[in-house]
């Protein structure tokens, strides 16, 4: 695979693989050849000066087509215990091995994490400490993993919120009482499962510029900074009586049921579906929209997959989030979504003599 990788240079973002033996990280294809030398002279990674020809993107002798860089130039780790990639650049997709000295069009070096990458971490790195019995993945555990959408932000200062929020509640904040927040926080699992209860009052709080940590972030431990809820910065509490307020006005419990107010909509329906942003920390994200008592599914995790090899079989699950068909009478404009919506990843047809078992398999000739 590295080898066609290096030859075609075509994929436009990094590619992560497994064998028997061994793991693959490259980071090789179709990446403009800007040196960071040019940045300083013509712009930014976003936007370079056009009007300039010294600002034109260079070339190596080696790489598959003139403007982009050499496959030498890029990213490739073999053999590493895990890699793992969540949309972020690659210097902390080997942990134990940080990418350093590429480029800065391959990403930032030392940048604090996206919230979504952490959780990524913290998930691989838990489960190689034994967080369940033993310390591999394998299809189910992966798939009990990724269901279980554990907010990173919410383990994080969660505890320091309802400590701050029980110390105001003899004394409320702008006439609101904030005993029953507290107590949906203390009910609330760090997750959002559709049967998480006061997941929806966290996220209010923190699209409301309540998440202020006090230890800053640190390269040098980028899974775990920054961290710790800043209690004694104003913005904090101002956020949680914000949220409060804002879910009393539009009759929303502040210990609801997050499927119950979280949903995808569907003809006359409600379909609750489980997830959040990314600044939550959750790896499996969802786009909302505000609604008029909840928040409407505007984009989520598509494409679910997950695959595991034997000696003589590939055993392999997935799903497209929000179903295949968007004709609404079909059967299948809604089927995969419910079933995400209950944690059930469906079972793929792999091999041929699989497919042909599929006693729902259809046949269509084409033809001239």
């Amino acid at each position: 695979m590295l080898d066609i990788l290096k030859r075609y240079q075509v994929q436009d973002n990094n590619t992560i693989a497994v064998d028997a033996k061994e793991t693959l990280l490259a980071d090789i294809g179709n990446i403009p050849h800007v040196t960071d030398e040019m940045l300083q002279r013509c712009g930014t990674v976003d936007v370079l000066d056009g009007s300039r020809s010294d600002c034109e993107w260079g070339s190596d002798p080696d790489a598959a087509r003139p403007g982009i860089f050499s496959p030498t130039k890029g990213v490739t780790r073999i053999g590493v215990p895990y890699v793992a990639n969540s949309n972020n650049g690659p210097w902390m997709s080997v942990p134990d091995e940080p990418i350093l000295g590429k480029a800065r069009v391959f990403g930032e070096e030392k940048a604090e994490l996206t919230p979504r990458a952490r959780i990524g971490l913290t998930m691989l790195q838990d489960r190689l400490a034994g967080t369940l019995p033993g310390n591999k993945f394998d299809l189910d555990n992966a798939q009990k993993i990724f269901l279980r959408t554990r907010s990173k932000i919410g383990e994080l200062i969660t505890d320091d919120l309802i400590a701050l929020c029980r110390a105001n509640i003899a004394s409320p904040v702008d006439a609101v009482d904030l005993k029953p927040a507290c107590d949906a926080l203390s009910g609330w699992n760090r997750t959002f499962v559709i049967n998480a209860r006061g997941a929806h009052l966290f996220r209010e709080f923190r699209e409301l510029g309540g998440v202020v940590f006090r230890i800053p972030f640190n390269p040098a431990d980028p899974v775990n900074t920054p961290r710790q809820l800043a209690t004694d910065d104003p913005n904090v509490l101002n956020a949680l009586v914000a949220a409060v307020k804002k879910l009393k006005e539009k009759n929303i419990p502040l210990d609801a049921r997050l499927g119950d107010v979280q949903f995808t909509l569907f003809k006359d329906e409600r379909i609750g579906q489980r997830g959040s942003a990314n600044a939550d920390g959750v790896f499996n994200p969802i786009g909302l929209k505000p609604h008029r008592d909840g928040y409407a599914a505007a984009g989520s995790t598509s494409l679910v997959y997950f695959a595991e090899y034997s000696e003589n079989h590939v055993a392999s699950r997935g799903m497209i989030v929000y179903s295949l068909s968007n004709n609404p009478e079909s059967k299948h404009s809604s089927d995969m979504t419910r079933a995400y919506s209950s944690g059930h990843i469906i079972n793929w047809r792999f091999n041929e003599s699989e497919i042909e078992s599929d006693p729902h398999l259809i046949r269509y000739r084409v033809s001239n």
